[in-house]
C-alpha cells in the first residue's frame, strides 16, 4: 500500500487493543507488545509518551506489571519525560502485588516527587489519591504523609475521595483515632461526607470496637438526610455481633426487613445467622432461613454461605432432622458445594447423635462430590465404625488413609488403634502405634499410650507392654494409673518372664511411680513388696549355696 502508518496509528491501535481486551469476548496477549515496538521501528517511527503510555497502560490492564516497568525504564533511557497519566497508572498497577514492588515503588516515588517540584502547575488529586492508596497497600504511612504535605504545599484540594481513602486506611490499619481526626477534618473543611465516607469511619470504629461511636455515626447520618446503604447496615449488624449484643442485631434486622428503606442483601442475611450462632440464639435460625426463601422472590438468594452458617447452627443445637433436610434439598438443587469442613461437622453430629446410617449417607455423598477425606473425616469415619463393631473398616480406612501423601495424625491413628485391640488383631496395633511413633513423637499424649499399654497387657504382650512404658517415659508421658496397676499384676502372675527380670521391671516401675508421686492400689503394692523381697531372699540363698545338690539346706 502507498499509505503508510504514522505514530498515531500506533498510538490508536493500542489504545484499540485495551478496548478489545475489556469490552469482548477476544482477550490480548502480553506477546503482542514487543511485536507492537518492531512494527514501529520497520517504518522508522518514534514512540513518543502518548505510545508509552498506552503500552503501560494495556501492560497493566493485562496483569503484566513487570512488561509495564520495563516500559517506564524505556522512557526514561530514551529521555521522554513520563507525565501525570504515565506515573497514575503506573501507581495503581504497583499497588495490586506490594510484596514484591516495594523497591520499584520506592524509586517511582522519588521520581514523582522530582516531578511534583518541576510542574506545580500541572498537578492534579488523581495522582495524590493514587499514591496515597498505594502507599497504604505497601503499609508505609512515612509516604501517606509526605504525599498530603505535597497537596497542601501545592493547593491540592482534599475531595471525598481523598478523605474516604484516608479514613478507609487508617481504619483498616488499626489507627482509628487518626480516621476520626481526618473525618472530624473532613467536616471542619465543609466537605461533605458521602455514604461511602461515612461506611468507612462506621467499618474502622467497628474494627476498633468502639460500637456505640459507629451507632452514633448512623445516627448522624439519618440526621443528615444521607441514606446508609446495605453495607453499612451489615457492618453495624457485625459489630453487634461482635460485641455479644444480640438485642441490637435483632432490632437492626427487624427494622431493615420490616421498613424496607434499604433492600437487605444475602450478605446481610448471612450476617444475621451468624449473629444467632455466636449469641447462641438458634431457635430463630429457622425463622430468618424462611425469610430469605421469601426474598427468593425478590432475587435474593441463599448461597453457599448462608446453608454452611445455618448447618452449623443447627448442628450445634442438635436440630439433625433439619439438618439432613437442609442437606439433601442443597444436594439436590445445586450438586453441592459443600467443604469437607462442613461435611465433617455433620457426620461428628450425627456420630455424636449415634445417627450412623446418616452419617454414612453424607459420607457417600461426599465421596461422589470428589471431596477427599481429611484426618478429621477417616478419625470420624473410625469412630462411627468402632462405635457400631465394624473394626475391619476402620482398619481397611487405616490403609486406605496410608496410601495417600497425606501423612496420619494421632486422632485418627488413636481410634485405629481401638479397632484392632478391640478386634484382638494386636500385631496391627503394634504396626499402627510404632508407625506413628516414628511420623509424630512429639505429638503422642497420654491417651495414645494408654491405648497401646493397656491393649498389650489384655493381649499378654507383656514385653511390649514393657517397652511401650519405657518410650512414654522417654516421651516425658504418664500414664493412668489404672494402666501401671494393671501392668505390674500381670507382671506378676507372668509365668513366661524370669523371676529375676521380673523382679528389676518390678522394680523399675515403682522407682519410677515414686519419681512422679503416683500410688499402686495398697494391696497391689503389698504384694509387690513382698514379691520384691522372696526374690530378694531367694537370689541371696542362691549365692549361699542353698540349692545346690550337696548342700546340708536343700
Amino acid at each position: 500500500s502507498e499509505v503508510s502508518p504514522d505514530i498515531i496509528t500506533f498510538n490508536t491501535y493500542i489504545k484499540g487493543l485495551v478496548m478489545v481486551h475489556n469490552k469482548c469476548a477476544k482477550k490480548v496477549s502480553l506477546e503482542c507488545i514487543p511485536k507492537v515496538f518492531e512494527e514501529i521501528e520497520r517504518f522508522k517511527l518514534k514512540a513518543n509518551d502518548i505510545t508509552y503510555n498506552t503500552v503501560i497502560d494495556l501492560c497493566i490492564t493485562l496483569g503484566g506489571i513487570k512488561e509495564a516497568w520495563n516500559c517506564f525504564l524505556s522512557m526514561h533511557s530514551k529521555g521522554i519525560e513520563p507525565d501525570l497519566f504515565t506515573y497514575s497508572i503506573l501507581v495503581k498497577g504497583l499497588k495490586e502485588q506490594p510484596h514484591i514492588y516495594q523497591e520499584n515503588f520506592d524509586f517511582l516515588y522519588q521520581s514523582i516527587e522530582t516531578y511534583i517540584k518541576k510542574n506545580t502547575d500541572r498537578l492534579d488529586e488523581i495522582l495524590f489519591n493514587s499514591l496515597i492508596d498505594t502507599a497504604v497497600a505497601y503499609k508505609d504511612f512515612d509516604k501517606v504523609n509526605k504525599t498530603l504535605e505535597h497537596m497542601r504545599a501545592n493547593g491540592i484540594q482534599f475531595s471525598n475521595i481523598t478523605y474516604g481513602i484516608l479514613v478507609k486506611a487508617f481504619g483498616q490499619n488499626g489507627m482509628i483515632e487518626s480516621a476520626l481526626v481526618i473525618f472530624e477534618q473532613m467536616r471542619k473543611h465543609n466537605v461533605q461526607p458521602n455514604e461511602i465516607t461515612y461506611g468507612c469511619i462506621i467499618d474502622a470504629c467497628v474494627r476498633a470496637q468502639m460500637y456505640d461511636k459507629a451507632t452514633e455515626l448512623l445516627r448522624q447520618m439519618n440526621a443528615e438526610k444521607i441514606p446508609a446503604n446495605i453495607v453499612i447496615y451489615t457492618t453495624l449488624l457485625k459489630g453487634y455481633t461482635k460485641q455479644k449484643d444480640f438485642n441490637k442485631a435483632w432490632e437492626l434486622y427487624e427494622k431493615i426487613v420490616k421498613e424496607r428503606e434499604v433492600a437487605p442483601n444475602i450478605i446481610f442475611y448471612n450476617a444475621i445467622l451468624e449473629a444467632m450462632n455466636q449469641c447462641h440464639k438458634p431457635n430463630l435460625l429457622l425463622v430468618v432461613y424462611n425469610q430469605i426463601l421469601v426474598e427468593d422472590q425478590r432475587e435474593v438468594k441463599p448461597d453457599i454461605i448462608t446453608y454452611s452458617t445455618l448447618i452449623k447452627g443447627l448442628c450445634k443445637t442438635h436440630q439433625l432432622d433439619a439438618v439432613m433436610r437442609l442437606y439433601s434439598e442443597v444436594y439436590r438443587e445445586t450438586s453441592a458445594a459443600f467443604d469437607e469442613v462442613l461435611h465433617n461437622l455433620i457426620m461428628h453430629s450425627l456420630v455424636a447423635a449415634e445417627r450412623y446410617a446418616d452419617c454414612e449417607y453424607i459420607y457417600e455423598r461426599m465421596q461422589e462430590q470428589g471431596i477427599s477425606p481429611s484426618e478429621v473425616t477417616y478419625s470420624i469415619l473410625t469412630k462411627l465404625y468402632t462405635k457400631t463393631g465394624q473394626y475391619q473398616k476402620a482398619i481397611d480406612l487405616y490403609d486406605e488413609a496410608q496410601r495417600t501423601p497425606r501423612k496420619t495424625g494421632v486422632i485418627f491413628s488413636t481410634s485405629v488403634l481401638q479397632s484392632c485391640i478391640k478386634s484382638r488383631q494386636i500385631k496391627k496395633a503394634i504396626e499402627v502405634f510404632e508407625s506413628l511413633r516414628k511420623s509424630s513423637r512429639s505429638e503422642l499424649d497420654q491417651v495414645v499410650y494408654n491405648t497401646i499399654v493397656s491393649g498389650c497387657i489384655y493381649a499378654g504382650q507383656l514385653q511390649h507392654a514393657l517397652l511401650y512404658v519405657q518410650w512414654a517415659v522417654e516421651d516425658r508421658v504418664t500414664l493412668a494409673p489404672n494402666i501401671y496397676n494393671s501392668l505390674v499384676k500381670n507382671l506378676l502372675s507372668s509365668r513366661t518372664i524370669e523371676v529375676k527380670e521380673k523382679k528389676d521391671r518390678v522394680k523399675g516401675v515403682l522407682e519410677y511411680l515414686k519419681s512422679v508421686n503416683i500410688k499402686l492400689d495398697e494391696e497391689l503394692y503389698g504384694r509387690t513388696k513382698r514379691f520384691i523381697y522372696n526374690s530378694c531372699n531367694r537370689e541371696n540363698k542362691m549365692k549361699a549355696g542353698y540349692y545346690n545338690s550337696g548342700s546340708p539346706y536343700k
